[in-house]
């Protein structure tokens, strides 16, 4: 069976179409969408689990859930986890094949996302300014994605935040880990690039081929080469950990000029050219 859900809110005036609005898990809510016996899942806005102390300024702490199950899933404006005990389990049923929306884990949210095929959309494991009051950081949160291949950017900003990816096949697109963010990338094949900043961490293993560059301004990245893996730098890159045992890294593209510069290099029948 396939689901396909629209949920609205009445404009202000009463007269101008009604507008797609999100649908939620809050306050100790759960909130199911398909099983193991859905198709097709199509949700027209997002879908949210909330996790905040209850309004009258208790420090009771109420967990919310939601559950996303069906051969292929599409949110057209992401899926969120936000707060302490908010958790966003996708693909836990072992069905779904495709996935296709934004996903953020922010505030402790825990969102996990389980796939054998194509991801696609951004992946954000956040702590930060709020954006409705800047003043105030929210904690980060844990994001793991499980896919076949990714086509979109990976980004882990803030202290507290992680994101794990491991893709048996291809990301095509950017990992970056900033301002103390932590990402750990395994993948088959990488065509983007690698950075990190203001004291994110980002450990990336490539099976078969990377192409692109590393801009590791944190200091702090390590990339691991398997062996028979190729590297082809598009850009001068730094890494501060590069471990090439029986991988082949290509410096030359035509381009004059073009450097790569590690603090440590392991290469026992590495090629470099």
């Amino acid at each position: 069976k396939d689901i396909f859900l629209t949920f609205t809110e009445e404009s202000e005036d009463g007269i101008s179409p009604m507008a797609p609005t999100y649908v939620s898990a809050e306050y100790g809510g759960s909130l199911t969408i398909g099983t193991s016996r859905t198709g097709t899942v199509y949700v027209a806005d997002s879908v949210e689990a909330y996790c905040y102390p209850f309004d009258d300024g208790g420090s009771d702490i109420a967990p919310s859930t939601v559950t996303m199950d069906g051969a292929s899933i599409t949110v057209d404006k992401g899926v969120v986890a936000d707060g302490m005990y908010a958790t966003v389990t996708i693909g836990g049923a072992g069905v779904t094949q495709t996935l296709t929306s934004d996903l953020t884990a922010e505030n402790y949210g825990v969102l996990v996302a389980t796939l054998s095929g194509a991801y696609t959309g951004d992946v954000l494991a956040y702590g930060g300014p709020w954006e409705e009051e800047e003043s105030y950081i929210v904690p980060g949160g844990t994001l793991t994605l499980t896919a076949g291949s990714a086509t979109g950017n990976l980004t882990s900003t803030g202290a507290g935040s992680t994101l794990t990816a491991t893709l048996s096949g291809a990301l095509t697109g950017n990992a970056t880990a900033e301002d103390s963010g932590e990402l750990t990338l395994t993948v088959g094949t990488v065509t983007g690039n690698l950075a990190t900043s203001e004291s994110g961490v980002l450990t990336a293993t490539v099976a078969s081929l990377f192409n692109g560059m590393t801009t590791d301004d944190a200091d702090t990245m390590t990339l691991n080469l398997n062996s028979g893996a190729t590297w082809n730098l598009t850009d001068s890159s730094t890494v501060s950990a590069l471990n090439a045992d029986g991988a082949q890294v290509n410096l030359i593209d035509g381009t004059l000029g073009q450097t790569l510069t590690t603090d440590t290099f392991a290469g026992s029948g590495a090629t470099v050219y």
